[in-house]
């Protein structure tokens, strides 16, 4: 993989959060070089020996709210690959590429004392 980028933001005011993560990937081999010239370049993405480039957003965000002086409850949901976008990444050692991680959304509640 010739290019790998990630960007977050945070914002985390007084009693909550929001996170906001892109990630990209210019692709990793795909294990098939046969007779493909392979260049070396910085900028040279040989996108014949690639799987396709890959974009993908993680989103997150939760609230506490104040029970008592000492007790919180913290509800919070995160969300990977928010937009459902499917990828390939490379398999392991030899083999094909396989599938990147779909939409996966998690609920936590936390109760602090």
């Amino acid at each position: 993989q010739r290019l790998s980028m990630v960007a977050g933001l945070n914002y985390q005011p007084q009693n909550w959060f929001a996170n906001l993560i892109a990630i990209y990937g210019s692709g990793l081999t795909n294990g098939n070089p046969n007779g493909i010239e392979f260049k070396t370049g910085l900028f040279d993405f040989n996108s014949d020996a690639h799987v396709s480039s890959s974009v993908s957003f993680d989103l997150s965000g939760g609230y506490t709210f104040k029970i008592s002086k000492q007790m919180f409850l913290e509800p919070s949901v995160y969300v990977t690959n928010l937009f459902d976008n499917p990828y390939l990444l490379k398999g392991a050692f030899f083999s094909g590429s396989s599938y990147g991680q779909r939409r996966n959304v998690l609920f936590k509640i936390a109760f602090r004392y």
